[in-house]
């Protein structure tokens, strides 16, 4: 709203915080999807007071249908396999606009019941093919265009924003200046190509005012959460290293996991073999929570006694790995399970593709630095003031790699490598050292 007229540019330096976040947030901002399902809500409603829309959408409706069918889930699409469908697409938004026009002016075409009861239906369909043309006017070589299977048999077309950063840097220009800020802006050249910096931007690396040695990190290397090594075997050697962290020390834990799926099955695992009771009450994360019972879940930890423990079982990524404060001794360890890689999709495969041309760091930029981001924003819970004392551990045999060692933050100084069977004396060593 500031810059709607022209007035506003170079008046204005933007600061960003939890700057992590724009990178997605930017691709599905400067992306957009369209499924039959839209034409079809939309024809059911508008027939009888506006034929001639609904005529115009059904021929938006044949051409998504006549895209060339995905094969194996998705399918990269040519110019020419999607043009003719923006076309019908640029027509009916024309329409839309006119019959807008008339509600504004008070035409008297415009004022039956039925017309006007179907006003609110024609401007949101204006807004949302307004927002695909925009993309597909806005679009360049950092875009893709496919089309993925639907389990309802409906059609539909993604135009696949690969690289926000130039779409990024184009709003930041409209200031004088832009700070980006996080804790996690790791590693920081990734983040600075895809948030819109150039070789002239400048970055810099703060380190933590927390004295690293209050906070312990054990590299737990005898497991793992690679999908064709989930078993019944390893769900319970990470049910008992679970219980070998925080059996060291009664207080408040979160536990981390990739998925809801892996979370369930571990927890299954855990509870069968160490129940829950009044000193060690585990709580587990749904996927249906509502906000009240998410503000339940949090509220369980703003109570800490030490003569027992409460275990939180959450979803890396999810509501409770970013953006929660719990200081003091109202979470004393984080414990992660796995390396947060996203699950494979159309999008992170054309993604590994587009970056393996421009960059060499497919895997990288679709897998492994999106995962990593949500490991240290998970890690992160566990100190939040200078006088916290807390640990963190990472289960799983890739963090003893140099290619995730290298995404460390430089704080992470105390690095131990422990096994299931030995974490329990290494923490216990180092809740002796403060206790």
């Amino acid at each position: 709203r500031f810059f709607a007229e022209g007035t506003g540019s170079g008046k204005y330096v933007f600061m960003v915080d939890e700057a992590h976040n724009l990178v997605d947030r930017g691709r599905d901002m400067y992306s957009a999807r369209v499924d039959t399902s839209l034409f079809r809500e939309f024809r059911k409603k508008i027939r009888n007071p506006f034929p001639a829309l609904w005529k115009k959408a059904g021929k938006c409706m044949t051409a998504l249908r006549r895209l060339p069918e995905p094969e194996g889930g998705w399918r990269l699409l040519e110019e020419d396999e999607w043009a003719y469908f923006t076309d019908t697409v640029s027509l009916l938004y024309v329409a839309l606009g006119q019959e807008l026009d008339r509600f504004r002016r008070g035409d008297r075409t415009s004022q039956t019941a039925e017309k006007r009861a179907a006003r609110e239906d024609i401007l949101q369909m204006y807004f949302e093919l307004g927002h695909y043309l925009l993309i597909f006017e806005n679009m360049e070589e950092d875009y893709a265009v496919y089309t993925e299977a639907s389990e309802e048999k409906d059609r539909n077309i993604i135009l696949f924003c690969l690289d926000p950063g130039r779409s990024l840097r184009a709003c930041m220009d409209r200031g004088c200046g832009s700070i980006l800020f996080s804790a996690t802006l790791l590693p920081v050249q990734y983040y600075k190509k895809l948030l819109g910096g150039t070789e002239e931007d400048y970055e810099i690396y703060a380190r933590s005012a927390f004295d690293p040695a209050r906070r312990r990190v054990f590299l737990v290397g005898d497991v793992t959460s690679r999908y064709r090594d989930r078993s019944p075997e390893n769900f319970t050697k990470i049910a008992d290293c679970i219980y070998n962290i925080v059996s060291c020390r009664h207080g408040n834990y979160m536990i981390f996991f990739p998925s809801y799926a892996f979370l369930e099955q571990t927890a299954d695992v855990y509870l069968e073999k160490y129940p829950d009771s009044e000193e060690n009450r585990v709580l587990v994360q749904t996927a249906d929570m509502s906000q009240g019972e998410r503000e339940a879940f949090l509220d369980r930890f703003n109570a800490y006694r030490n003569d027992r423990s409460l275990l939180g079982f959450c979803v890396l990524g999810g509501v409770f790995g970013e953006g929660i404060d719990l200081r003091d001794d109202r979470l004393i360890g984080v414990i992660v399970i796995g390396t947060g890689i996203p699950g494979i999709g159309p999008d992170r495969q054309i993604l590994r593709e587009y970056f393996d041309r421009e960059e060499k760091k497919g895997f990288d930029y679709a897998y492994r630095y999106p995962g990593m981001n949500k490991v240290l924003q998970a890690a992160g819970r566990a100190i939040r003031t200078a006088e916290d004392v807390g640990i963190v551990a990472l289960l799983d045999d890739r963090f003893l790699t140099g290619a995730y060692r290298q995404l460390f933050p430089a704080e992470w100084t105390e690095c131990e490598t422990v096994t299931v069977n030995r974490v329990s004396d290494r923490v216990s060593r180092f809740w002796d050292e403060w206790l």
